[in-house]
């Protein structure tokens, strides 16, 4: 009788109680049975920085800095408004699309990304960054919904107050996509767009990743200083 009456008892939400943005992107991550995810804040003011609030493991850090190198992907189209943008490395429409980012997701080992906005419409704060390795079996909507209603709480401002707020630092070694573009920028005379697209070149042309080109622009900082 007693296992009959507990299992009558109202259950908690399964989000009550989550203080911090690891486990808010847990769940996310659970939800949307990926292999790991980034937390970017980004603002339209500033569009020339970002900042990883969160990432599971050196891939969505990396993944998170390979859009920002980029500057374009479904990060720049995750809007309240469309708050749900799926890329799939063999999806023929997505690399016809994005043909540069997939071949860079390639390159470190991700066939599939996934981004929500987060935050209402007219106050998103930044992007949701999903990824995994392998492309789901299959995609389920309910799933999808669900994250952007998280990502949406997530910009609200009690939620943001308490989870993002303890979050307030940026995850170590972000900074170094950011630092290589302002180095091109000031070597050159470069507005941030173009020395970014310098950045691209050079990562092409010794043909490795944009963002092995980032950390090669930034450990050449002592050559040029001595």
């Amino acid at each position: 009788m007693t296992g009959d009456a507990d299992d009558r008892q109202p259950k908690d939400h399964p989000l009550s109680g989550l203080e911090s943005l690891s486990q808010w992107v847990e769940v996310c991550v659970d939800l949307s049975s990926a292999d790991g995810a980034a937390v970017v804040a980004s603002t339209e003011r500033h569009d020339d920085r970002h900042r990883i609030l969160y990432a599971t493991d050196p891939t969505a850090e990396r993944v998170a800095d390979l859009l920002f190198v980029l500057g374009y992907g479904p990060h720049t189209t995750a809007t309240p408004a469309h708050p749900v943008q799926t890329v799939t490395t063999t999806d023929p429409d997505d690399r016809l699309t994005w043909p540069l980012l997939i071949d860079e997701l390639v390159a470190v080992g991700v066939h599939w990304l996934q981004v929500h906005a987060i935050g209402a419409p007219g106050s998103a704060l930044g992007t949701l960054q999903l990824y995994r390795r392998r492309r789901p079996p299959a995609r389920s909507l309910d799933a999808d919904t669900t994250v952007s209603a998280l990502a949406r709480a997530l910009g609200s401002e009690p939620v943001a107050d308490r989870v993002l707020g303890a979050s307030s630092e940026p995850v170590a070694g972000s900074d170094v996509v950011s630092v290589a573009i302002g180095v091109l920028a000031a070597r050159h005379g470069l507005s941030v767009p173009a020395a970014s697209a310098l950045l691209r070149a050079g990562a092409y042309a010794r043909e490795h990743s944009s963002l092995d080109e980032a950390q090669r622009i930034v450990e050449s900082l002592g050559d040029h200083e001595s």
